[in-house]
């Protein structure tokens, strides 16, 4: 039978857990190392690393998937030499980066929305523009040919000879 190799974790419990990894201290096993977090009753959070023991093992806690009565509830497991460093998530920034997200989600949306409506009012603004521009100027050049027929018919006919200069 294949020996395993002896893993050596973090073992701390709760405030002990925030504090610097190299000052904690640790255990061995041959099985893995775990680190958790689990809600408890009254929304109090506890924290955990350690190794994993014959008896978690059988109770397959390293298969556990949270569900959504108990999110962010379960055991991260691994296998390795102090693998179950770094850092907790912490649900009320997860819950605060995910709520931002949205917000600037919903921002830029509304951004989007307000310049597309915005170049859309501009847009027709400018074609208005140039529609009564195209109006006044066949407007003008209406008013301009009726006057040039007016004063064509109104021009006075030249008689001549009834007017001689007497000087």
């Amino acid at each position: 039978m294949a020996q395993r190799s002896v893993y050596y974790c973090y073992q701390c419990a709760n405030e002990l857990c925030t504090k610097s990894l190299t000052l904690l201290p640790h255990c061995a096993t041959g099985i893995g190392c775990f680190k958790s977090e689990i809600w408890k009753t009254g929304n109090i959070l506890n924290f955990a690393r350690g190794c994993i023991t014959a008896s978690m093992q059988n109770q397959n806690i390293c298969n556990n998937i949270p569900d959504a009565n108990t999110a962010n509830n379960g055991y991260d497991c691994c296998e390795g030499h102090f693998c179950n460093d770094g850092h907790f998530a912490n649900p009320l920034e997860t819950n605060a980066a995910c709520y931002n997200s949205w917000i600037y989600l919903l921002l830029s949306l509304m951004l989007l929305f307000a310049f597309g409506t915005l170049g859309t009012m501009i847009v027709t603004i400018l074609k208005l523009n140039q529609y009564e521009n195209q109006i006044l100027n066949a407007r003008r050049e209406f008013q301009l040919k009726q006057m040039e027929s007016e004063s064509e018919q109104n021009e006075p006919e030249e008689i001549c000879g009834e007017f001689e200069s007497t000087v």
